[in-house]
């Protein structure tokens, strides 16, 4: 699911990015604190609920939840605001999310669409850069990187 985000937001207003990022304060307990933070911005902009992600993922520690993609730093409007990107698994489909999206808190920041890889790859080559948020098409790249799906 992608997103194109809000003419109300901060920054890329009208642009098209991965559904479900935000920024993150650096605290000492980063990682609890990012997990949170990730399982916060899930429900508030996708209505998507901690319990229903999958534990999908392998890492060194063993099966996870999350892949981490990347962070990002926009240094605006503070410069230690981080921007994750977070790869997830639910039996949702994508259109269930979407319908959830409608009705969650931060329904405001952007517009979610379920879209297939080809559909997600015609967009972005189709979009001027402007309307390209970075970070957000970062994290679906990497993500289809990681998912084994080619450009």
């Amino acid at each position: 699911v992608i997103a194109k985000r809000s003419d109300k937001v901060a920054t890329h207003k009208g642009a098209w990015t991965a559904s479900a990022m935000g920024y993150v304060d650096f605290v000492p307990d980063l990682e609890w604190m990012v997990i949170q933070a990730l399982e916060k911005e899930l429900r508030e902009e996708t209505g998507v609920a901690e319990d229903e992600i999958r534990q999908s993922f392998w890492d060194p520690r063993g099966i996870t939840k999350y892949v981490a993609l990347g962070a990002w730093s926009h240094g605006q409007p503070r410069p230690l605001w981080l921007e994750l990107g977070f790869l997830a698994e639910t039996s949702l489909t994508g259109e269930e999310v979407v319908e959830r999206s409608r009705t969650a808190k931060d329904s405001w920041e952007g517009k979610q669409h379920a879209m297939s890889a080809e559909e997600v790859h015609e967009l972005v080559r189709s979009q001027p850069l402007g309307l390209l948020h970075p970070p957000g098409m970062a994290c679906i790249s990497l993500g289809f990187e990681r998912l084994g799906i080619a450009p």
